[in-house]
């Protein structure tokens, strides 16, 4: 912003209108530079704002997914220790079964 005031205030008072075109064109230049810059910064800033979503974005399905996974091995594990609290009981009969057609035998 200094550049264009510079540059304005320059062609208030030139000391001859080429020197005082000059001046104005310089600062002119300058001040496109400044806002090229805060452009360009403004720019980064938003890319870094869209960097942070999309982290957020890709954290949270990596999350999804991994509390997808382990409950599905949680219903697997009480999958199989139901079977086995089903089972243990029969299994108890048929041993108890096995030794008295043993011992009766001897």
């Amino acid at each position: 912003m200094e550049g264009f005031s510079k540059a304005l205030a320059s062609t208030f008072y030139p000391l001859t209108p080429s020197e005082g075109l000059r001046e104005y064109q310089k600062y002119q230049i300058v001040g496109n530079e400044h806002l090229h810059s805060t452009l360009q910064y403004l720019e980064t800033e938003n890319m870094a704002d869209e960097k942070v979503l999309l982290k957020e974005v890709v954290v949270l399905a990596s999350v999804k997914q991994e509390v997808w996974v382990s409950r599905r091995t949680l219903a697997v594990g009480i999958l199989i220790l139901t079977m086995v609290l089903v089972a243990s009981p029969v299994l108890i009969l048929l041993l108890r079964h096995t030794v008295t057609t043993i011992q009766v035998g001897v």
